[in-house]
């Protein structure tokens, strides 16, 4: 998304161009917008995972950071890139032996 003008101050020839106002207060396209980057778009998912030991979740291409928490407590994070036009993909998260 390429949007030239963030808010109507200072907009160029003045045009109401922006997603705030003058005021800075946010405009619809702007509360539209951030709905989708933040709510539609936004991978957020959170689970347990089965006898099997595994979990399964949709997620928009991007970079991902997975967490990974046993019961006793143990963390383990892995980085995870899904390019576009990229097929399902398969993340082993293992978490250190204690």
């Amino acid at each position: 998304i390429t949007w030239w003008d963030l808010a109507d101050r200072d907009a160029w020839q003045n045009a109401p161009a922006g997603l705030l106002r003058k005021d800075l207060s946010p405009k619809p396209a702007y509360d539209r917008l951030m709905k989708l980057v933040r709510g539609e778009w936004w991978t957020r998912a959170s689970g347990r995972t089965g006898a099997r030991g595994s979990y399964t979740a949709r997620a928009y291409y991007g970079t991902h950071e997975i967490t990974v928490t046993d019961r006793a407590g143990h963390t383990a994070r892995s980085r995870v890139s899904f390019p576009a036009g990229s097929k399902a993909k398969t993340v082993a998260v293992t978490l250190p032996a204690r």
